[in-house]
């Protein structure tokens, strides 16, 4: 998230540079710089849910999947349990 921020900051301040460089108008840069903040921070906001849902479901799809299934598997074996050789070829 650290990295996030920073480029939030970056894009932020080429932003302002821009808006300050293209008018003088105190009254349209107040509107301009307002506007784009909503703007912005709206789709840094969007972003940062997209990929910590994104982290969620491959979490879940990681503690559900095959990988654990493995794991259990391997575990079993390395206990000395008797497994199927279906259930070990699986």
């Amino acid at each position: 998230m650290a990295r996030i921020a920073a480029s939030q900051r970056v894009v932020w301040n080429w932003w302002l540079k821009g808006c300050f460089d293209t008018t003088e108008n105190g009254d349209d840069l107040r509107e301009l710089v307002e506007i784009s903040a909503n703007s912005l921070t709206a789709h840094f906001d969007d972003s940062r849910a997209a990929v910590s849902a994104h982290v969620g479901e491959v979490r879940t799809e990681l503690a559900r999947g095959p990988l654990i299934q493995r794991l259990a598997t391997v575990q079993l074996l390395l206990r000395g349990a008797p497994i199927a050789r279906d259930r070990a070829e699986a």
